[in-house]
């Protein structure tokens, strides 16, 4: 959390005001009805507060873990000045969008590997891209390494 922790908590009490607001009206009506009514709204009542309960400790504990993380953070760059947000931030998403590919990994490497070569064949720059890619994706690979190795060192070096 970047931000200032006493107007989001004051936006998040703001949010919850509303509907408590809400539920109080409702147990005030449920004592001009009958019993029965009021036995099944109370129950209901009850069901919605303890529900209402819970979704506040979830963003309390939310709004907690993010401000833990952001102080964390900032003593970790002080204990490791080599550190920095900018160099992090690069490699940040690649572990997510490679996980989101799953089991997939090597079928979308070596696709990308095809259309890489097919490019190579006409020899377009373009090829190097999609050639980094596949290994990217399929790093455990030796064929993809060792051809890109001789492509891009020993092609594409003589291209005009």
């Amino acid at each position: 959390m970047t931000g200032n922790p006493a107007a989001a908590l004051s936006v998040l009490l703001a949010l919850m005001l509303v509907p408590a607001v809400g539920m109080l009206a409702s147990g005030a009506w449920l004592w001009y009805t009958g019993a029965a009514a009021r036995r099944y709204h109370t129950e209901r009542l009850g069901k919605m507060l303890v529900m209402f309960g819970v979704i506040l400790l979830v963003i309390v504990g939310l709004l907690v873990a993010g401000e833990c993380s952001t102080r964390a953070w900032s003593l970790a760059r002080k204990a490791v000045p080599e550190l920095r947000r900018a160099d992090l931030e690069l490699t940040a998403g690649q572990g997510a969008a490679l996980g989101l590919l799953g089991g997939f990994r090597p079928l979308i490497a070596d696709l990308t590997w095809i259309r890489g070569y097919i490019l190579w064949e006409r020899k377009d720059r373009g090829s190097e891209a999609h050639l980094r890619v596949a290994c990217l994706l399929s790093p455990q690979s030796n064929t993809f390494w060792e051809q890109r190795a001789n492509m891009v060192g020993l092609d594409m070096a003589h291209w005009e």
